[in-house]
């Protein structure tokens, strides 16, 4: 009694067909998973990143950015600079100037 290739051919084309259809469907899947995770490290890693850099400047910039014309401007920036000269040597030392952006924050 030989034995069919009946078995063999249906197991074979099976695994083909099988194979065929699944491959796409799992790399699918885990491409989506892969795309996800990457989305949220780069949604933290932004979060971190935006809440360790320090913005120093940003209320010192803030006051000077609404000006209405190029005299407000100046009026503003001599304002910021007379705050900022507490010595009243005028000029704004590294100290001075850390001092005043720290003052300009907790107000």
């Amino acid at each position: 009694a030989r034995p069919t290739p009946a078995p063999a051919i249906f197991f074979l084309s099976f695994i083909i067909v099988v194979a065929w259809c699944m491959l796409p469907a799992v790399m699918a899947l885990l491409l989506e998973n892969f795309i996800e995770a990457s989305t949220k490290e780069e949604v933290k890693v932004s979060e971190q990143t935006s809440k360790s850099s320090l913005k120093a400047l940003d209320p010192l910039l803030e006051t000077l950015s609404f000006f209405e014309n190029p005299a407000d401007l100046d009026y503003r920036i001599s304002r910021m600079f007379i705050a900022l000269d507490v010595e009243g040597k005028h000029l704004v030392g590294y100290k001075e100037l850390c001092e005043g952006i720290r003052r300009v924050q907790k107000s």
